[in-house]
């Protein structure tokens, strides 16, 4: 005969559930909270930025800065071009500006363009649209018909530097002409680049940094 006592309890079955499935269960809780592309059956999955063809805003396929203003407007440094867009559409401030390599921006907003064989400034024109000033032709002499192409652009002291191969100029917004504020030397074979270090400035020439 079976003998069972009524004070017997059962004993309790205690499962595991392994760590990955909770892993798995808050990774598909948050894709589903942070992703409504998948929500909204979006067949090309999250985009995380867009992409401008050169079809699009109608110049060459080679870009060699981006910057924004105050406004919110890109400043786009084209080989072709110096193109702006302001969300909306593409334009083209000064003209059709070849080989445009570096941008830069002064306290008060001004946008500053370095390209091959001259430097300038983005102004306000008498119709009211942005317009291109070349500022390199204000060099005093020979020297404004040999401009490299101005690869860097940043400010120092303020002062806006525009960076060549062999030569860094100089210009106090608000002031009329640039100067010569670096000249390298015959035998240094030429400016790599320069930098900003609290209140110093480096310029890298190919055989030695110097101090400025």
């Amino acid at each position: 005969m079976h003998r069972c006592s009524g004070n017997t309890v059962p004993k309790k079955r205690i499962v595991k559930t392994p760590v990955f499935v909770f892993s798995i269960i808050l990774s598909t809780i948050w894709l589903f909270l942070y992703s409504p592309g998948l929500l909204a059956g979006n067949p090309d999955g999250i985009k995380f930025f867009r992409n401008y063809p050169s079809e699009e805003y109608d110049d060459h396929v080679s870009n060699f800065y981006i910057m924004q203003d105050r406004d919110g407007v890109i400043y786009v440094a084209n080989n072709e071009a110096l193109m702006m867009y302001d969300g909306v559409r593409w334009e083209k401030p000064g003209g059709k500006l070849t080989k445009v390599f570096s941008l830069g921006m002064d306290s008060r907003g001004t946008i500053y363009v370095g390209k091959q064989s001259d430097f300038g400034l983005i102004e306000t024109g008498d119709s009211g649209k942005p317009q291109y000033r070349k500022l390199s032709e204000l060099l005093p002499g020979e020297e404004k018909d040999n401009v490299k192409t101005v690869q860097d652009i940043c400010l120092f002291r303020g002062h806006v530097l525009f960076r060549t191969n062999n030569r860094i100029y100089r210009y106090k917004p608000g002031n009329t002409e640039p100067e010569i504020f670096f000249k390298a030397e015959d035998n240094s074979k030429g400016i790599n680049g320069f930098y900003i270090c609290g209140n110093d400035l480096y310029v890298k020439e190919r055989k030695r940094p110097r101090h400025i």
